[in-house]
């Protein structure tokens, strides 16, 4: 539902392993300190999982560069993710959990590592797990299939 709200997914993912990534810039406000992070919410494995990183600014010498930097508790604190990311939750579980779809279009997305769909269709949302590859790709063409027909209607 992050693509009907915020347009389409990035692609910096795993596409083997997930199936989306929305990232966004936030602003930590610590006693008159503003640092910047990034939330990455992504799909791993069939899982959805709030990453904050810390950005780091060209002008800061101080941090190595080639390594990605995870949030400092003096500044980003565990708990104050944890509020953030449950706010978060529960805000799009009440918004859209309330059947408030905007004309949503089918989708279907595949997690090909887990043999897992999951999207929209026919108004509804559904996640289905597979045992085996067969199967999965079977599920996946039926479910293509049903919303390309529906597209032509």
């Amino acid at each position: 539902m992050f693509r009907h709200a915020f347009g389409e997914s990035g692609n910096h993912y795993d596409d083997w392993k997930g199936a989306f990534n929305f990232s966004f810039k936030i602003d930590v406000l610590n006693d008159q300190t503003v640092t910047p992070y990034i939330l990455n919410v992504v799909n791993l494995r069939g899982a959805v999982e709030f990453k904050f990183r810390k950005i780091i600014l060209p002008e800061d010498l101080s941090y190595e560069r080639d390594i990605v930097h995870p949030a400092f508790a003096d500044e980003f604190s565990l708990e104050q993710m944890d509020f953030l990311v449950r706010y978060l939750s529960g805000f799009a579980e009440g918004f859209w959990g309330k059947g408030r779809f905007f004309n949503i279009e089918n989708f279907v997305k595949e997690v090909p590592s887990n043999n897992i769909l999951f999207g929209f269709l026919d108004g509804c949302f559904f996640e289905n797990h597979f045992e085996d590859t067969d199967e999965f790709e079977d599920n996946k063409q039926q479910i293509m299939a049903a919303i390309n027909q529906k597209k032509l209607e």
